[in-house]
């Protein structure tokens, strides 16, 4: 049986969300090139690095980790929607697209994770921060090994790295570890993974939050086009009788595209909203991708009087 093709009345439709998915991408690197990452004297971010800095011992660039882990982060998610774009341009829409939609969500979650709520203590943020620090130079440690192997001066580096993180930990937060419920917390910050984080976005961080359990299944139907699973693939079809003989047919409406653009572009766009703010930078460029999403993706914006 033969796969037909995707619809044409559906073009224009994905025309329009690669355009939207096309100012995601260049929504971070414009406010990152204009600002150079430095953060607006007064601002939130300035005033954790003067905190940050008063501390002892305050290793050089404890200083400027969380503004690092946030901004490395956000160029990650800002790049996958440049790949959605190009999918989506090109009418390739019912299996990559997945994969980039979780991947973002889940870069824009740490993004969220690690700056937290406005009123908690700068200690909570730099904690988060190294955690993201570690993790980052223990798996470049581990395949550095495995590539490499033990005995080259690539793994002797990341090994040193990560010796160096764990090191520049213990310094900075010398009681920080803790042990609770079989996981290991510093300044009692759990490491997430990768879907309690997402869950934790889309049902604590949005301002239109979801349920547990429905931001548990949108991650997980998100992955299962992600890692091999035959029920997506399989959904992806069906089958009718025209005419006496058998016809597929899409079971991918305009509806699914529109419900996966706005998860990924309704976080991306708080995510930004917040790194921005905490910043203090100028929001030209999330006023225009404000603009964007309201001709695009109407009604997905809250709005003041909700």
């Amino acid at each position: 049986m033969a796969i037909q093709p995707i619809p044409d009345e559906h073009a224009t439709r994905f025309a329009e969300l690669g355009e939207l998915f096309a100012l995601c991408r260049s929504a971070w690197p414009t406010v990152s090139i204009e600002t150079q990452g430095h953060p607006t004297p007064g601002s939130p971010a300035a005033s954790d690095q003067e905190r940050i800095a008063e501390r002892d011992p305050c290793p050089e660039r404890a200083s400027f980790l969380i503004q690092v882990v946030v901004q490395r982060y956000m160029y990650a998610a800002s790049q996958q929607f440049g790949g959605l774009a190009g999918l989506y341009f090109g009418h390739e829409v019912l299996f990559s697209p997945s994969m980039l939609f979780r991947n973002i969500l889940e870069h824009c979650a740490r993004v969220g994770w690690v700056l937290g709520k406005p009123e908690e203590p700068v200690e909570h943020r730099l904690a988060r921060a190294y955690r993201e620090d570690l993790i980052s130079a223990e798996e470049a440690k581990k395949n550095a090994g495995r590539l490499l192997g033990k005995d080259t001066e690539g793994f002797w580096r990341m090994a040193d790295a990560f010796r160096n993180s764990k090191e520049e930990i213990a310094n900075v937060f010398p009681d920080g570890w803790t042990e609770e419920d079989g996981r290991r917390l510093l300044v009692g910050q759990a490491l997430p993974n990768p879907e309690e984080c997402v869950v934790w976005l889309l049902t604590d961080l949005l301002s239109r939050p979801l349920s547990p359990d429905l931001a548990s299944g949108c991650y997980g139907y998100l992955s299962n086009l992600s890692h091999p699973t035959l029920y997506r693939i399989a959904g992806l079809w069906s089958v009718e009788e025209r005419d006496g003989r058998v016809a597929p047919v899409l079971n991918v409406s305009l509806e699914d595209h529109d419900n996966h653009a706005q998860l990924a572009v309704g976080a991306f766009y708080e995510v930004l909203a917040y790194v921005i703010t905490y910043h203090g930078w100028p929001g030209e460029s999330h006023r225009d991708l404000t603009a964007a999403i309201d001709r695009l993706l109407p009604g997905l914006l809250k709005q003041p009087d909700e």
